[in-house]
């Protein structure tokens, strides 16, 4: 058998195209492998934005009133919030590591049946009629762990969207 056969050797095309081939393949497994020996974090973009994980009553003020909220801070240590005409407010914990919306009516024609139903319907807040049967909204942001400020601000803007539809889906 002749050494330069096509059962021992390619053609020189076919020779370069395989090398293109395992070049290519062989630099995007090095990559995969790469970066499966990295940690989770390590993969994540980096952030710029610093990490918030724990906030007062007078750091939230200021990022509410920053977005153009009309706000204003309470004796009691919380946050007053006006949305639309309704009053709400925005407690801050006692360990500063979580905060929470909060809004309650005390007229409207909220029922039983329609808490239930936005609660079975809604992920991010919980509706409830308290002892005195008024209808309440909570919503609540953890910070354990830290988030960004950009986080924050989306939080604020899940508690107006959930305000407007609860008022009109409960308490009308």
């Amino acid at each position: 058998m002749n050494r330069h056969s096509s059962r021992c050797f390619a053609p020189a095309r076919t020779v370069g195209l395989m090398i293109l081939f395992a070049s290519t393949f062989i630099g995007s497994s090095a990559t995969a492998a790469d970066d499966d020996d990295k940690p989770a974090a390590s993969k994540a973009p980096v952030s710029k934005s610093p990490i918030i994980a724990t906030l007062n009553v007078d750091q939230i003020f200021k990022v509410m009133h920053d977005e153009g909220y009309a706000v204003e801070k309470s004796e009691d240590g919380f946050v007053k919030w006006k949305i639309e005409g309704l009053k709400t407010v925005m407690f801050v914990a006692k360990d500063s590591k979580s905060i929470q919306f909060y809004a309650s009516f005390t007229d409207g024609n909220a029922t039983l049946k329609k808490v239930n139903e936005w609660n079975k319907n809604k992920k991010y807040s919980r509706s409830y009629l308290n002892d005195d049967g008024e209808p309440c909204l909570e919503l609540d942001l953890d910070l354990e762990g830290g988030v960004t400020e950009a986080r924050i601000v989306d939080f604020l803007s899940t508690c107006r969207i959930s305000l407007d539809g609860w008022y009109n889906d409960v308490v009308k």
